[in-house]
């Protein structure tokens, strides 16, 4: 199982913090009151699952899940029964994504909050 953190570094957010992980992988933190859209991160296929890291979050943040099967073309992701794959603040528990084919994912936040930080991980199997 690959753990990838998402990162911006050439995308769009404003980094707060960034440190090794229990895993050794680079944490980055960002500030969920600006626009935030990750680089586009390589996958495998099969499923994942997409865990949140919430920090002192005032209001509500939402990010939606893209797929991208040449890394260009994004297309939202959505669950079993139709809605949009998102993850909330409210939601702290990870959601798992299956049947995914080879490509790319990226998040994209489609709310902004008041203030806090946050850092979202794909746990790739």
């Amino acid at each position: 199982m690959a753990y990838i953190y998402l990162n911006a570094d050439n995308g769009v957010g404003t980094l707060v913090s960034q440190e090794n992980d229990r895993h050794g992988i680079i944490q980055r933190k960002y500030n969920g009151a600006e626009a935030f859209t990750s680089n586009p991160t390589s996958i495998g296929g099969g499923g994942f699952n997409i865990v949140p890291i919430y920090e002192n979050i005032v209001g509500t943040l939402s990010i939606k899940i893209q797929h991208s099967i040449n890394g260009i073309n994004f297309q939202d992701l959505y669950n079993e029964d139709g809605t949009l794959l998102t993850q909330t603040n409210g939601d702290v528990d990870a959601k798992y994504v299956d049947r995914l084919s080879q490509g790319y994912i990226r998040a994209i936040t489609t709310t902004t909050c008041t203030s806090g930080n946050f850092s979202l991980s794909f746990e790739v199997f």
